[in-house]
């Protein structure tokens, strides 16, 4: 003999609890890894990377974030990461550069004609292109 079953209750539906009890949606939302605090010279690489709580793809187009640097805007670049919840972006510091008092990070991800997706319980979703932006305080460039 079958029995019906149920996951979770029927005052959960339609109120995020998803199909099983305690099953929440994935947010659509960034963490910040900042890069190693330090002085950073001409020809140095900063890396930092974006953290998103879904498995990401990333297809067409070079992702970028822009960097303040000495109050000039420069673009770091995505080197990577698709298939995983973590974007990796470099930039490589150029000569006649400076910031004594630590490079910002924009609040704002240029996709440059990539689309950038998580999977959801409704399928793919687009993600927010809204980063939280950062002074990082121990990260100088010096050229």
């Amino acid at each position: 003999m079958l029995q019906a079953c149920t996951f979770g209750d029927e005052s959960e539906a339609g109120a995020g609890g998803g199909l099983f009890s305690g099953h929440k949606e994935v947010t659509n939302v960034f963490a910040l890894v900042p890069p190693s605090s330090g002085n950073y010279k001409a020809g140095d690489v900063i890396s930092f990377s974006i953290v998103h709580p879904g498995i990401l793809t990333v297809a067409g187009g070079v992702p970028s974030i822009d960097l303040t640097i000495g109050g000039a805007t420069v673009a770091a670049t995505y080197t990577g990461g698709s298939g995983t919840r973590t974007l990796s972006f470099t930039y490589t510091v150029q000569a006649g550069e400076t910031d004594a008092d630590g490079v910002d990070v924009g609040t704002s991800l240029a996709l440059n004609g990539a689309t950038i997706t998580f999977s959801s319980s409704t399928g793919p979703q687009n993600v927010t292109t809204t980063i939280p932006g950062s002074n990082l305080t121990g990260t100088f460039v010096d050229t």
